[in-house]
C-alpha cells in the first residue's frame, strides 16, 4: 500500500506543479481513459516495477494485467517540455522474465514495458510520421509549418479545452484495438520486425531483436 500511496503522491505533485492546459490534459485522461482500461481488468499496481522512480516517473499512469504467460503492460507517459500538452499510450506484453541493454533477467515484477521483448506505440495513422504517436498538442512541429499543423494550432489557440478534448476521445476511439491485441496475443512476427508499423495503428518502438543487431 506505500508504495501505491508513494507513487499516486508523487503523480499527484506533478500534476500540480504543471501548467493550466497540461494538466487539464491529465485530467481528462484520468476520467476517459484510465476508467475504461479498469473495465477491461488492467489495475494500477501498488508495486508496479516496484514504484522505483528511475523506472516508474511522476509523470506515467502505469496499467498491467497479471493473468496469463505474459502480463498485457501500459504505460501512459504525459510528455514533458514547453511544447505544449500531451501524452503517449505506449505497450508490451511481458514474460517472466525481461530484460534491459545493461541488465538480463529482470523479474517482471520490477520491469516496465520497455524491457519486454518489444515495445510499441498506439498511433492513429494519419501523418504516418512519429506525429501519430502523440495525443495532444505538439508545438515544436511549428519549427517546420504545414497546413494541417497551421490549421491544429488555430484550433488549439481558439479553445484549447475542446481541442484536447477531441485529442482524448482520439485516443479512446483506439483502445478497443488494443484490448483485442492483447485479447490474441501479440503477434510473434511483430517481434522480428524492424522500427515502425507493424499494422494498422501500431508501430514498434523497440526490440530485444533490434537491439542486438
Amino acid at each position: 500500500m506505500a508504495a501505491l500511496i508513494g507513487h499516486k503522491k508523487r503523480f499527484a505533485g506533478w500534476q500540480k506543479r504543471i501548467p493550466r492546459k497540461n494538466r487539464y490534459l491529465v485530467e481528462q485522461v484520468l476520467l476517459c481513459i484510465v476508467p475504461e482500461f479498469e473495465r477491461h481488468g488492467f489495475v494500477w499496481y501498488a508495486d508496479f516495477a516496484d514504484n522505483k522512480p528511475q523506472e516508474i516517473g511522476a509523470n506515467e499512469i502505469p496499467l498491467q494485467k497479471r493473468e496469463g504467460d505474459e502480463w498485457p503492460t501500459v504505460q501512459i507517459t504525459f510528455l514533458k517540455g514547453v511544447w505544449g500538452p500531451r501524452f503517449r499510450i505506449i505497450f508490451s506484453a511481458l514474460p517472466e522474465v525481461c530484460k534491459n541493454p545493461v541488465r538480463n533477467n529482470i523479474p517482471r515484477q520490477e520491469a516496465i514495458t520497455v524491457y519486454g521483448p518489444a515495445y510499441f506505440y498506439l498511433e492513429r495513422d494519419i501523418w504516418n510520421d512519429g506525429r501519430d504517436s502523440d495525443f495532444g498538442f505538439n508545438g515544436i512541429l511549428l519549427l517546420l509549418p504545414t497546413p494541417s499543423t497551421i490549421i491544429r494550432l488555430a484550433r488549439y489557440l481558439i479553445n484549447w479545452r475542446k481541442f484536447l478534448d477531441s485529442e482524448v476521445h482520439a485516443a479512446l476511439s483506439l483502445l478497443p484495438i488494443l484490448f483485442d491485441i492483447f485479447d490474441k496475443g501479440i503477434p510473434k512476427e511483430w517481434l522480428d520486425k524492424d522500427l515502425g508499423k507493424v499494422a494498422p495503428h501500431v508501430a514498434i518502438g523497440n526490440s530485444w531483436k533490434i537491439h542486438e543487431q
